[in-house]
């Protein structure tokens, strides 16, 4: 074979490589062994071809044409083998199966598909599927498969996923920065992760396994769908945004509602709530609580309330509807209600009352208030079975063409409804007032039987209502307690109302918990001086516990439960509570005006208002996530612990008690203070700029390193002991008025000299390091240093850090004189030659004595020249005791306090006065 040959043939073999290579855009679908030979499935070409190659699975290449009219193609046909193979690039496909064995899919490989972003796959056999191979995807559906496990994770354009009716056990959604929904309904999931999800706003996992879930990252979350877990608690805090929310069927024995505003429909059914506050939620349309515990229910502000299911809530006796206009579904069924007024229920389209406690003469008093139809319905609208209808005319309902699940032509008109007097006793402190049919009712007029008397009881400020009763309808003269919530009073005889009143208990604590029910939880408390009572807590559950509390001052009792539910309330004179480390996400202090000492370390708030807290003493809120905390009404406030949150800016200057601040590891860029009392203020590692300290002239200890200070004024600061200012920006400072002064650390600054004073006799601790300061910086503050008169204890390695560890801002620690300092008793990090600073020139010596000296602040200065280098010198004092001896050297310093002096050197003396 020639070269020529050889080439040709090296040519063609490239061009095959290449060709194979570039492989044709394609999707093969493998089918499971029992799969029918029948195969459907619709597809959209990226390039809107209306046309497409099919191979059903023997390699013969069959081109099937769509529709003119769309993009969509249709395919089905007859298997020959185990795959289905469409070639072409595509950006729609759906191979939904709809019978067990129709396309049954089991495994699917693609080439080529970056610009496919919807892929339907329901009802198939798949266990596995590489999301990878569809790169721009946005939409999937892969419910009725047989996954177990589903890897997702990082996903970057998926926006929807259904992947419901599977084996899933855990799901992780984490990184899919994109996903907007999701749908994990009838799986067996206990867990899911969710981290840097910030975009999903609906979240269906119905009928799974799951005990907890942490919704605090899907802050666009607006649907909620959870029905059928196992969920005894859940925090919805962090969902502002949520719209929808379906919980039923699972543990749930409260919910928190309060930051959900947005919320249009909640239903709940089939939990163990014993009670529901719905604050402000002015949107809510639907609401069904069907199948709890609830006792009162309060619906007055949810004034676009269409649809209503308090069924099956045994114990509920009564609910108010007035408010309710748009009311159009009504369930009552099953309660312990007695009487309805729907006089302004006016759109009500449905209504169940079966099995409830209503009369023959409330049943006639609500028939006569049903509101006219303009059409009988096609389905039974007005459910009383198992109400006394036999002897209440029900055809006046049909009449107003309502359709009942009675036979309304068995009913007879014989029941008589008779007027009765109500008289209300008015209690002290407050009032009693009423109303009938949305109109007033006074004390001493007459209503029907059956009909509801509403009563409203208004306390005087300072008071509560403590019991609502009536007198008994059997004439037994005995008195019936109602409820404080929804008071109404169903008419059946001459009737007396009584109110009592009690003074405002001030008592309470609310705190809501993350933890998981059945953790067991610790508290300790304590209780003002005087009280003696035992002090109440219910964990989660509506239960009260009694527990013996000190009310020692020094002293607080530990005090442990076991979490029940996510709202723990607190019910006593505490005056001190200790919180810490419980998962807390709220902490209500409002309804305690006694409380004077808070500690919740290390918990998950974000907000806390103490306003109505005047006592308060002690405050500790370290480790939490807090970003605005306004302390402006607790004037009491002595010890401010707020480490390590989120603060930016703080208000200070209404607490004029203040003893202790410590605010370190925010992110401050102001704070005002104005305590004259304070004495440990730590500020450190923040981002202040600028700090006034003329109002804390009382301050002990002053931490400010780690901020972006060019300045700090201390000299007001008589007292000041330690000051802490390391990695600022200082470029002087002047602490000659701090003479108490004990440790300073002052490296990493701007510092180009530092000076000291000689009366400091209590300064033990120096640290200038990493300021760049030159030889004669620091010789001249050298002088300036008193003599170190530390104890045992204060006794350090090093005394004097005097050089640094930053290469670019050493000082030149090691060209100076630090003998001036160690003849003083300090022991600097590093030792210097002195060779760096020549104050003193060895020429400026008078000629013929060989020596010379001058005074600094705190010693003597002597210079020698060569010939009297070894040469001692000797200092006497005023009486002639010998008190200082120096050796060889051009340049000694002595320390000398203020006075006389002689100095003798080689039998020559002459006199020295320190001044």
């Amino acid at each position: 074979m020639n070269k020529r040959t050889l080439l040709i043939l090296g040519v063609i073999f490239t061009i095959t490589l290449s060709l194979w290579g570039q492989q044709t855009p394609s999707i093969k679908f493998y089918r499971t062994a029992e799969a029918s030979p029948s195969f459907s499935l619709s597809v959209t070409t990226a390039d809107a071809s209306k046309k497409v190659d099919v191979d059903w699975g023997d390699g013969t290449i069959i081109t099937v044409q769509g529709n003119a009219w769309n993009n969509n193609i249709s395919i089905s046909g007859e298997v020959k083998g185990n795959y289905v193979k469409i070639i072409g690039s595509f950006s729609k496909i759906d191979v939904a199966s709809y019978t067990s064995t129709s396309n049954a899919i089991e495994r699917i490989e693609a080439v080529g598909q970056e610009k496919l972003n919807t892929f339907e796959a329901k009802g198939n056999d798949l266990s596995y599927f590489d999301v990878s191979i569809f790169p721009s995807l946005t939409s999937l559906d892969v419910r009725n498969n047989n996954f177990s496990a589903f890897a997702l994770r990082g996903h970057n354009k998926l926006e929807h996923l259904t992947i419901s009716n599977n084996k899933l056990t855990t799901l992780n959604i984490s990184d899919c920065q994109m996903l907007k929904s999701i749908t994990a309904d009838n799986n067996d999931i206990t867990s899911i992760s969710c981290e840097n999800t910030p975009n999903i706003n609906s979240l269906s996992l119905i009928n799974n396994s799951i005990v907890s879930i942490d919704l605090s990252k899907m802050p666009k979350l607006r649907k909620l769908s959870m029905e059928k877990n196992g969920l005894s608690s859940i925090d919805l805090s962090q969902a502002h945004e949520l719209e929808k929310v379906y919980l039923g069927h699972n543990f749930l024995t409260s919910l928190a509602l309060d930051k959900n505003p947005n919320l249009v429909e909640i239903s709940v059914q089939n939990n163990l709530i014993g009670s529901l506050i719905l604050p402000g939620l002015k949107q809510l349309t639907r609401l069904n609580v069907h199948g709890n515990k609830i006792k009162t229910l309060d619906i007055t502000l949810l004034t676009l309330l269409t649809e209503l299911s308090v069924g099956s809530n045994e114990e509920l006796a009564d609910i108010d509807v007035s408010k309710n206009i748009y009311l159009k579904r009504l369930h009552i069924d099953s309660t312990a209600i007695a009487g309805l007024d729907i006089s302004q229920n006016n759109s009500l389209d449905f209504l169940d009352i079966r099995k409830t406690r209503i009369s023959e003469c409330a049943l006639k008093h609500i028939i006569s208030l049903l509101p006219e139809r303009s059409a009988t319905s096609y389905v039974t609208n007005f459910l009383i079975a198992d109400t006394p209808w036999l002897n209440v005319n029900i055809q006046e309902a049909i009449a107003k063409k309502w359709k009942t699940d009675v036979d309304a032509t068995l009913s007879k008109d014989n029941t008589v409804c008779n007027q009765y007097t109500v008289t209300f006793e008015q209690p002290e402190n407050g009032s009693i007032r009423a109303s009938l049919l949305g109109n007033a009712f006074n004390s001493g007029e007459v209503a029907t039987a059956g009909s509801v008397v509403r009563l409203y009881v208004t306390p005087n400020t300072g008071y509560e209502v403590a019991t609502i009763t009536y007198t008994a309808p059997n004439g037994s003269g005995q008195d019936v307690e109602l409820p404080l919530i929804g008071t109404g009073l169903v008419i059946e005889n001459n009737t007396t109302v009584k109110a009592t009143l009690k003074t405002v208990n001030n008592t309470m604590i609310t705190l809501t918990s993350n933890l998981n029910k059945g953790t067991a939880a610790q508290l300790f408390l304590r209780q003002t001086p005087n009280s003696t009572e035992k002090v109440q807590i219910d964990w989660g559950n509506g239960i009260w516990q009694n527990y013996e509390v000190t009310n020692v001052t020094e002293l607080s009792s530990a005090v442990e439960g076991v979490i029940e539910g996510n709202t723990i309330r607190i019910k006593g004179a505490v005056d001190k509570i200790i919180a810490t480390e419980l998962a807390l996400t709220s902490a209500d202090f409002s309804g305690n005006t006694y409380i004077a000492h808070i500690d919740l370390y290390m918990n998950e708030l974000e907000t806390l208002n103490l306003s109505e807290n005047s006592k308060l003493n002690t405050l500790n809120i370290a480790y939490n996530n807090i970003k605005n905390l306004s302390l402006a009404n607790n004037t009491e406030l002595e010890t401010l612990i707020l480490y390590n949150n989120a603060i930016k800016e703080i208000d200070l200057s209404t607490n004029t008690k203040l003893i202790n601040i410590d605010a370190k590891n925010l992110s401050l860029t102001t704070i005002s203070i104005n305590s004259d009392v304070l004495e440990t203020l730590d500020l450190q590692n923040n981002q202040i700029t600028n700090i006034d300290l003329t109002k804390t002239k009382k301050l002990r200890e002053l931490r400010l390193s780690g901020n972006k200070l060019s300045v700090i004024n201390t000299k007001v600061l008589d007292n000041l002991e330690i000051l802490t200012a390391s990695n600022n920006r200082l470029t002087e400072i002047d602490l000659k008025n701090n003479l108490k002064l004990r440790k300073v650390y002052l490296n990493e600054n701007n510092l180009s000299d530092l000076t000291f004073s000689k009366d400091m006799n209590n300064l033990v601790y120096i640290d200038c390091g990493d300021n760049s300061m030159s030889a004669c910086a620091l010789d001249s503050m050298y002088m300036s240093l008193p003599v170190w008169n530390g104890s045992n204890d204060d006794q350090l390695i090093t005394t004097l850090f005097n050089k640094g560890t930053y290469t670019d801002k050493l000082n030149q620690s090691a060209t100076s004189k630090t003998y001036m300092a160690t003849q003083k008793g300090w022991k600097p990090a590093e030792n210097g030659d002195g060779s760096g600073c020549n104050t003193t020139l060895i020429e400026d010596i008078t000629v013929g004595t060989g020596f010379n000296y001058y005074t600094v602040d705190g010693g003597l200065v002597l210079v020698f020249n060569n010939e009297y280098y070894n040469k001692k010198a000797y200092i006497y004092d005023f009486t002639g005791r010998c008190i200082s001896t120096t050796s060889s050297g051009t340049e000694r310093f002595i320390s000398l306090d203020k006075g006389f002096y002689l100095i003798k050197i080689d039998q020559k003396s002459f006199k020295v006065t320190i001044r």
